[in-house]
């Protein structure tokens, strides 16, 4: 996301209980991180059109990436119980979409993302149609435009 790692992790290690830390990027693209206690909630903010999904089928979208940002601050904060992630739309701010993981939830996510990886490292990629709805790549009917 364009972050720089190094100074991220020095910023999150000095954050303090009940701190909200807003994160932005070289894009102007927003995350926020409130600690409370053995809590953390992520915020991100998106400016994602809300015409052709709803806020909950958005999260459902970027329920990935959301779950990625919790395991990289899970491995820097060993006393975490709980992550909530929460969209929040600059479209429709009061609409704000949220899921919660435990620890538990991120080993299994982090299982799948090495098998992720260790499939692209071999050349083997599958396809996933489910987002077709949601691709640029998608035709006027929502179909993969890419013959298998």
């Amino acid at each position: 996301i364009g972050i720089n790692l190094p100074s991220l992790h020095s910023v999150l290690k000095r954050a303090k209980n009940d701190e909200k830390v807003i994160l932005e990027t070289k894009e102007n693209k927003k995350l926020g991180i409130i600690f409370e206690g053995e809590n953390i909630s992520i915020l991100d903010y998106k400016t994602d059109s809300l015409l052709k999904y709803s806020s909950l089928e958005k999260l459902e979208l970027y329920r990935p990436q959301l779950t990625f940002y919790a395991l990289l601050i899970s491995k820097l904060y060993a006393n975490i119980k709980q992550i909530s992630c929460s969209l929040i739309f600059i479209e429709d701010p009061k609409e704000v979409p949220t899921f919660k993981v435990d620890l538990k939830q991120l080993r299994e996510f982090e299982h799948e993302l090495n098998g992720i990886v260790s499939s692209i490292r071999k050349g083997e990629f599958k396809t996933k149609n489910s987002h077709c709805k949601s691709c640029y790549f998608s035709d006027s009917d929502n179909q993969c435009v890419v013959k298998h």
